[in-house]
Formats: structure tokens, C-alpha cells, sequence
């Protein structure tokens, strides 16, 4: 998808958007509110090699194409960009792998690409530019549970992006009762912003265990991994 199809439909989506002040009557709060509670206690590069090891041994025909590691310098400069400190478990993955390269089979469920650093940062350039200049976005003083309640936050970091322009984000301002680096999704043209663990290596960890437990699969058709029986 190129970016001016995707900031396109990003735009047609935020009309609908725009202007709402609290958009909590609109969808269950049982799915608004939930909060994943997987605690993981192997350290990040063990989680994330785990993880490799498994979706190369259960699927070997697939190819992830996963990038050199980054440098410090590159992580350095990404977070002179954002203007926040990135968490430990975020510079630890980085170090392993720079993101994907293009049209590998996507390492994350639901079709989320791993972003290579560059991708994220001209992202974030583009969601602040939006957020900037249109002041009517919805934002809601009631959290969403642990997440902050509002279109988008520059707080919220990308690091996987699906073919739509939906993203998973490392959360550096989450609201009272999250941890900084939590991992939420954010959907542009949704109002719904799903907690999916209190870390990046929370997360990992979970959707690791998940391949190993067949609650996570590779789907026949659509060539991405999915969760049984629903997100």
C-alpha cells in the first residue's frame, strides 16, 4: 500500500472521528477495558530468538526476512525524534533485528509487519502531522483501562503495521495502572485501543507460547499468523 492510498483512507476513516469527544458508549467495555496479564521472566533476546526458532522449525518454507540488527547510533535517533526515552526491551529487539525487509510473510498475527526503524519513524512523523494540525480528534478524559483514551498519542510508538495503517505501539504514557512500554493497537479509522501486554517482551512472550499451544496459526488462505476463534 503506498502512503498517499493509506493516508487516504486513514483520512475518509478519521472524518467519522473527528470531533467525538468520548466514543465509550459506542463498543463493549468488556473489550475496551481488558488488560493482558502474561508475565514473561525469560529475558528479551531469549524470548524473541524463542520465538524465531519456533515459526522457522513449525514452518520452514517461510521466509521472514528479517533485517541486520540496528545500530545504536539508529536507535539514538529515533528517540531524539520522539523526544522520550525508549524502553530497554525496545532497544534489546532492535539490536537483534532492524525490522523486516518488504513482503516476507509478516512475523506478527493479523498480518503486522515487523517495522524496520526507518518505517517507524516516518510513521510517527506522519500520525504527529495529522494530530498536530486537526485539533478535533477525540480524547476522552476516561481511560480505556490502562490505555489512554484518544485518536493517537506521540507517545505511541509503531512497531508493527498491518496492509490498513493499523499499528502496534509501545505506550511511553499510559494511564494509571499501565506500565511505561506497554504494548497497545492502535487503529486509526477504530476507536477501540486493545492492551496486549505490559511489555514488548510480555508480549512476545505470550504470542510465542501461543504458536506452541495452537491458539496461534498459520492460516491457510490468508498466509498470516491468526488467533483462533478470534483477535
Amino acid at each position: 500500500m503506498t502512503p498517499t492510498i493509506k493516508l487516504f483512507g486513514m483520512l475518509l476513516g478519521l472524518v467519522v472521528l473527528a470531533g467525538c469527544p468520548d466514543q465509550s458508549a459506542t463498543t463493549s467495555p468488556a473489550w475496551r477495558y481488558a488488560v493482558a496479564s502474561y508475565e514473561e521472566t525469560r529475558p528479551l533476546p531469549q524470548t524473541f530468538a524463542d520465538l524465531v526458532a519456533f515459526v522457522k522449525e513449525r514452518h520452514p518454507d517461510l521466509v521472514l526476512g528479517l533485517n541486520p540488527p540496528a545500530t545504536k547510533k539508529q536507535l539514538d535517533n529515533l528517540e531524539a525524534l520522539i523526544g522520550r526515552p525508549l524502553p530497554d526491551d525496545f532497544r534489546q529487539l532492535y539490536r537483534l533485528a532492524n525490522g523486516q525487509s518488504g513482503r516476507e510473510t509478516p512475523l506478527f498475527p493479523n498480518g503486522y509487519r515487523f517495522l524496520p526503524l526507518e518505517a517507524i519513524s516516518h510513521e510517527w512523523v506522519m500520525l504527529k502531522e495529522l494530530h498536530d494540525e486537526e485539533q478535533g480528534f477525540w480524547q476522552s478524559d476516561t481511560p480505556l483501562g490502562v490505555v489512554k483514551d484518544r485518536w493517537w498519542d506521540p507517545a505511541w510508538i509503531p512497531f508493527a503495521q498491518d496492509m490498513t495503517g493499523a499499528n502496534y505501539c509501545i505506550d511511553l504514557d499510559p494511564a494509571p495502572g499501565g506500565q511505561v512500554g506497554q504494548v497497545i493497537d492502535h487503529f486509526p479509522e477504530d476507536t477501540d485501543r486493545p492492551h496486549l501486554g505490559f511489555s514488548l517482551n510480555d508480549y512476545l512472550g505470550a504470542y510465542e507460547q501461543g504458536l506452541r499451544a495452537g491458539t496461534h496459526l498459520l492460516h491457510a488462505q490468508w498466509g498470516v499468523f491468526t488467533k483462533v476463534g478470534g483477535y
